[in-house]
């Protein structure tokens, strides 16, 4: 399945859990009401959000997976270190020597990878200060001293920007 396919697959699936949790608040009440407004769509779109991420990485990864392949490269994307979107975009720009992007959508996905981090290792102080740059400066996020919420549209700005990196590096695996 493309990148493509599988973010528009995701992309409906987070609209009918939104739409069945605002569905089920309106006939809630009390306690049962603001689980159904905010925790429940914070837990859902935190849970969209890393699926999100895992299947960009895996993307990458299957991409220089195939371009070893098809360059009949000796060196393959496990043997270089780091890990996940930044060792992908190495392999692919050290190794194929492919112009992988750096602009915006790189440097959004960047960020993304330390959300997803804290999300997923809500214990470690990694990356700190960039998720509050991020928090800053991104409207759809919000941090309390426990959590961090992810407003609606939040998860569907990561899927545009996951589209726009992947049409870029398209192009350059093109030329």
């Amino acid at each position: 399945m493309s990148i493509a396919r599988h973010l528009e697959d995701i992309e409906r699936f987070l609209q009918v859990m939104e739409d069945y949790l605002a569905e089920q608040a309106q006939a809630a009440t009390g306690q049962e009401q603001t689980e159904l407004e905010k925790a429940f769509p914070n837990l859902l779109r935190s849970s969209v959000f890393v699926t999100i991420y895992s299947a960009i990485e895996a993307e990458l990864t299957r991409l220089c997976r195939r371009q070893q392949q098809s360059r009949s490269l000796k060196l393959n994307l496990d043997e270089l270190r780091g890990n996940g979107i930044v060792r992908a975009h190495n392999y692919l720009s050290r190794v194929c020597e492919i112009k992988v992007p750096k602009g915006k959508y790189w440097r959004e996905l960047l960020d993304y990878n330390a959300l997803r981090n804290v999300i997923v290792h809500p214990d470690g102080e990694e990356n700190h200060r960039t998720l509050l740059g991020l928090i800053r400066e991104n409207p759809y996020l919000e941090k309390d001293s426990l959590d961090i919420y992810l407003a609606a549209p939040f998860c569907r700005e990561v899927i545009a920007s996951a589209r726009d990196f992947f049409a870029q590096l398209e192009e350059a695996i093109k030329e």
